[in-house]
């Protein structure tokens, strides 16, 4: 029989949270009612099968549980009636409070602000189906035992318990007793649930006469097996087979549904099983569907997870083929089956950096991590996918990114890093080891142009290059290491790239997945997930410097502040207004190779902060900005942190917004430009790689 390991169970975990974190994100209340039981059984079947590891175990759902509670909440809280929502929206609150008293009973040390929380969540419950009632939008009495249960959890939570939770308790109790009493026979389950009610009913008020009389005649009433599974206690083993080391995957697919196998799959069986689950997933549909695509990553679980609103790709069982050809194909092979699909059903593709992102904080916040040697590889699967579902394939509705627009205020900054700088401090953050032999060997070539400049074929096997990394942060950024300590200069510039990182909001816009690794080294520091954001709307940008005073460090210094006193760059566009702000500049160190004008990067980056140290000395300003290569997110840094200033920088767009026209931003709003306000300077392009 085929086994599944812990981290397979796990894996199959973050699958079902993502699933039921998807439904609850869209409002599919009846989705993430159907898989939130699955969660906690598998909840159960670990605990039970890995005893040895209940801690980690449990502290690993309590995370998980703990983080759709807020969803949960705002669902069930939703404005609008009918039928079948309120019923789902109610079930949702019970099923959340049956999920945090079911951490208690495993001793799980759980948030202060969650008894209050639970207390709003039961109450909200009740009212909502009273509220329906009212309205006689439930006509049935099916909601009543959910209704029930609500009120009893309301009670063993309330000191003391409210005297219309004691006595709609009451009532309603009897009314199910009597219920069942009307019937010539019952089954065990239905009188151990009404028993155990009862026993939960003492547990805050006291049971009157009548009620006790009922409880003694239902329980000689006889009692048939209908076939339901007798009741465990949340510790007790399923079988003994959940005592091993791996538990056998009948077991989850009896518990959960599972279909699918988890093995370990080469890419000849992923290029066969992806297409295939595609497939059955598209038979499943009723005619003129409407679904979402996403790119996923969460290991151990199934390479095609979906539900009937969402189909996602998960790439963990893909990376590890390791080679870009045979990723690239097995992607391929995902939508092959969807284009037959697409004249009968709508598919939208979600943009995949952001949803990738999305997985990726999931696997950090429960103890994972990706492997170092796959970040590269993501870059190619969000290329592969665009081109896939996009314009000209299976062309689906493209969906904007999920990351949330960025807001700007006095003292907040926004900084985008170069994809440049982030394969550098990949290199940096995870092969310390090698990165000493790598520049040696820069400093015994750098004056070997043709080496320095060397471009390794791109191979199907090894997307990135350590060496090659730091070759690009030479050539392309500015960064010339000291001749002398030439390691020290390195972690310098690293260190003032992850603090701005640290500190201030980070657009993701054009870094693709770059970042993901860096991100998952701030975790670590942090233990927070890093919010990414999308650069704000232009005219926002403008508003942002009106009125107030700027300092631009750029190697264009003399061509920024001439057109900047010109007053042409204050009417770039024919539809945005541009109100006047105050610009001084700083020329940028020009080190771009093969120019070393000082001893290295670090005695740069300090004659760089005198000169914007004099200037606010002579005038404090409010804004700073850089264009200025390797060295503007350390610029960023030291100056937000010396002035509590707001910093912005984005490549060469930040040159864009003065109205400097250069090649890496001729197209940007070029339809709505005023060619004659704009000025072409004939230096080079900086930073924007």
């Amino acid at each position: 029989m085929t086994q599944l390991t812990k981290d397979e169970l796990l894996g199959l975990s973050l699958e079902t949270f993502e699933l039921i974190n998807s439904a609850l994100g869209r409002g599919d209340d009846e989705q993430a009612v159907a898989h939130l039981p699955g969660l906690l059984r598998l909840f159960d079947v670990l605990i039970s099968a890995f005893s040895s590891h209940q801690g980690s175990l449990s502290r690993f759902f309590s995370r998980a549980f703990v983080s759709l509670l807020p969803s949960i909440n705002q669902r069930a809280r939703a404005e609008g009636f009918d039928a079948a929502a309120v019923d789902k929206r109610a079930e949702l609150a019970w099923q959340a409070l049956m999920i945090v008293n079911r951490l208690r009973e495993f001793g799980i040390d759980l948030p202060n602000w969650l008894a209050g929380y639970e207390k709003g969540l039961a109450t909200h419950g009740i009212l909502l189906l009273r509220e329906a009632r009212s309205q006689d939008l439930i006509t049935d009495t099916a909601s009543l035992p959910t209704e029930l249960l609500l009120l009893l959890r309301l009670g063993e939570l309330m000191e003391p318990p409210g005297q219309w939770v004691i006595l709609d308790a009451r009532r309603l109790l009897a009314q199910q007793i009597k219920e069942a009493l009307e019937q010539d026979t019952q089954s065990a389950g239905l009188r151990d649930r009404l028993r155990d009610c009862a026993e939960r009913f003492r547990g805050f008020s006291t049971i009157d006469p009548n009620l006790d009389e009922l409880l003694r005649r239902l329980d000689a009433l006889p009692c048939v097996a209908i076939g339901e599974v007798e009741p465990r206690t949340s510790a007790e083993p399923r079988d003994d087979s959940l005592r091993d080391e791996v538990v056998p995957v009948a077991v989850v697919a009896e518990l959960i549904g599972a279909g699918e196998t988890l093995d370990p799959l080469s890419a000849e069986e992923l290029a066969r099983l992806i297409p295939e689950s595609v497939e059955q997933w598209l038979a499943s549909l009723a005619p003129q569907s409407t679904a979402e695509l996403a790119l996923v990553h969460v290991p151990g679980a199934r390479v095609v997870p979906h539900d009937r609103a969402r189909l996602q790709l998960n790439l963990a069982p893909l990376l590890s083929c390791g080679s870009v050809d045979q990723i690239d194909a097995l992607i391929q092979a995902f939508f092959r089956p969807l284009q037959g699909a697409a004249a009968s059903h709508t598919f939208s593709l979600l943009e995949p950096t952001s949803s990738l992102y999305e997985s990726l904080g999931l696997l950090w916040r429960h103890g994972g991590q990706l492997d170092p040697d796959h970040f590269p590889l993501l870059t190619v699967c969000t290329t592969s996918w665009n081109r896939c579902g996009g314009p000209g394939a299976l062309g689906a509705r493209l969906l904007p990114s999920r990351f949330p627009v960025a807001r700007m205020a006095p003292g907040q900054s926004l900084v985008r890093p170069l994809r440049v700088e982030l394969a550098a401090l990949q290199a940096v953050l995870y092969h310390h080891e090698a990165l000493e032999p790598a520049m040696a060997a820069i400093r015994r070539n750098h004056l070997n142009h043709g080496w320095m400049h060397r471009r390794k074929e791109p191979s199907s096997s090894d997307p990135g290059d350590l060496e090659e990394s730091l070759r690009l942060l030479h050539t392309k950024t500015g960064f010339y290491a000291d001749s002398y300590a030439p390691l020290d200069c390195l972690e310098r510039w690293s260190r003032g790239v992850l603090s701005a990182l640290l500190d201030m909001q980070v657009a993701a816009s054009s870094m693709g997945p770059g970042f993901y690794s860096v991100a998952q080294k701030l975790f670590e520091q942090t233990g927070r997930v890093k919010p990414l954001l999308q650069w704000p709307d232009d005219q926002e940008i403008y508003d942002f410097l009106a009125g107030k005073e700027v300092v631009f460090v750029t190697p264009l210094a003399v061509d920024v502040e001439a057109h900047h006193r010109s007053g042409k760059a204050f009417d770039l566009f024919h539809d945005l207004t541009i109100r006047p702000y105050g610009l001084r500049c700083v020329e940028a160190p020009l080190s771009l190779y093969p120019n070393r004008p000082l001893s290295g990067f670090s005695e740069s980056l300090e004659r760089c902060l005198e000169a914007v140290d004099a200037l606010y000395r002579e005038r404090p300003f409010a804004i700073f900005t850089a264009v200025c290569g390797a060295y503007a997110l350390p610029l960023c840094e030291a100056v937000k942190q010396r002035y509590g200033v707001s910093c912005l920088s984005n490549g060469s767009l930040m040159h864009a917004y003065v109205g400097l026209h250069q090649t890496s931003t001729s197209r940007w709003r070029l339809q709505s430009r005023k060619p004659e306000n704009w000025t072409t300077s004939h230096s080079f392009d900086v930073g924007e790689q």
